[in-house]
């Protein structure tokens, strides 16, 4: 009779934990403010930090050939975009079973207008792009990524990255810089440590710079942390990584076979 008991007890318990979203089999997806697009990303020490550095690409859009996050809402009206960064070659956790070695380029970036013609097939975007090599990061760049062919959504190999605007800057690895994004109308502002080092106009639509944002690597490990994003009505996204805001997405993409 016990047995029979304890039999009803636990599921009744398991239930209520279910509808009340306190088990980590389903975590309340409310709380999440990005969501995993590909790499190894963990929120640990109140940051949010890319582990595996060398990419698997997907060949479908820029953001899925990059180790990336983007956020879980679509941004309107956006005015700035405030974070902490640091880049390094070398990996924060040294697992000779995990870390290969990381090809070329090196690049950290920071997007933003990304825009989707379906669903989640995130071509459109603008983003902040630093380069490097073995040494530090030696450029700050503005890039544009869209579809080539408008007409086909998900199709291989079907998009561009184009750069706007560059300048050369010096940046070491293993270091915390601050960066500040500026948005006036269609000029965009990139400060590095408090320093002007970017500035570019770019043409867009109505819209602007609405859309969403994220956070990408490649072949190179980072950490990003005390992300503020405003509009023009104050905060739309704020997260200090004091507890874990990323979802991991399920949805998969087929592999693009190169020929």
């Amino acid at each position: 009779m016990i047995l029979k008991r304890s039999y009803v007890v636990i599921p009744i318990f398991f239930f209520i934990l279910i509808l009340s979203g306190k088990t980590a089999l389903f975590p309340d997806e409310s709380e999440h403010k990005w969501v995993w697009l590909n790499g190894d990303w963990v929120v640990q020490d109140s940051r949010i930090i890319e582990k595996k550095g060398f990419i698997n690409p997907w060949n479908y859009f820029a953001l899925l050939d990059n180790n990336s996050i983007i956020s879980k809402d679509y941004l309107n009206k956006l005015s700035s975009i405030e974070f902490s960064i640091a880049v390094t070659n070398e990996p924060f956790e040294k697992d000779p079973k995990k870390n290969r070695p990381l090809g070329t380029p090196q690049e950290a970036m920071a997007s933003f207008a990304i825009r989707s013609p379906s669903k989640q097939w995130n071509y459109h975007l603008y983003a902040l792009r630093l380069s490097g090599d073995i040494m530090n990061i030696n450029k700050v760049s503005l890039i544009y990524s869209d579809r080539i062919d408008q007409s086909k959504i998900d199709k291989k190999f079907n998009y561009f990255v184009k750069e706007l605007a560059a300048k050369d800057t010096t940046l070491d690895y293993n270091k915390e810089h601050k960066i500040k994004i500026v948005f006036i109308k269609n000029s965009v502002e990139f400060f590095i440590n408090g320093n002007s080092v970017l500035k570019s106009n770019v043409e867009v639509s109505g819209d602007n710079f609405d859309g969403k944002v994220a956070f990408s690597s490649k072949n190179i490990y980072i950490k990003i942390g005390d992300v503020k994003v405003s509009g023009d009505k104050g905060i739309l996204l704020e997260d200090n990584f004091s507890s874990n805001t990323l979802l991991i997405n399920t949805k998969t993409y087929k592999r693009a076979n190169k020929k």
